[in-house]
């Protein structure tokens, strides 16, 4: 059920991620891949969308460099509300595992978050909460958990990082 025109497209110049604009009650599952090999993409871009579902998937950047090269997220949320994220894996260099931009009502559970360059998560003026979800090998140049002006809670969650550090900004 889309209430307006769904757009799956790829991003402007040559990039190879996806975009997704303004979709309602959008659910993407199953046992699936979704992975690309430009490091300055983000891999999942969604832009005003509401019931937003992910499950199961496996998202990622392949064939990242030995150093800090990767721009592009693995997963981007921007002004969007009621998204899910369960069972899925989001790897690979991505400077970022969920990337949150004003968005409520992000509810993230069984999911890993590993391989990420900047930061595990980065949340700003968004709201959201992560069960049972594991971050590892995230060898962050700055930060496991970034947060500006973000509520986020985690319950039975578990992290790998000897120090996890977190940044948060409030205005």
């Amino acid at each position: 059920d889309i209430s307006r025109n769904a757009l799956l497209q790829s991003q402007t110049y040559d990039r190879k991620g996806f975009i997704i604009n303004e979709v309602y009650n959008l659910s993407i599952e199953g046992d699936a891949e979704i992975v690309i090999d430009d490091l300055s993409s983000v891999v999942l871009s969604f832009n005003n969308c509401s019931k937003l579902s992910l499950d199961g998937l496996t998202v990622g950047h392949i064939n990242p460099p030995n150093t800090y090269s990767c721009e592009g997220a693995v997963v981007y949320l921007n002004g969007c509300s009621d998204v899910k994220i369960s069972n899925c894996k989001l790897f690979g260099c991505g400077s970022i595992g969920i990337d949150a931009d004003t968005t409520t009502g992000l509810v993230v559970t069984s999911t890993e978050i590993y391989d990420c360059n900047y930061s595990g998560i980065s949340f700003e003026d968004s709201y959201g909460t992560f069960d049972r979800c594991e971050f590892y090998d995230l060898s962050s140049a700055y930060s496991v958990i970034s947060s500006d002006n973000s509520t986020i809670k985690f319950t039975d969650c578990s992290f790998d990082e000897t120090n996890v550090t977190v940044n948060s900004w409030h205005e």
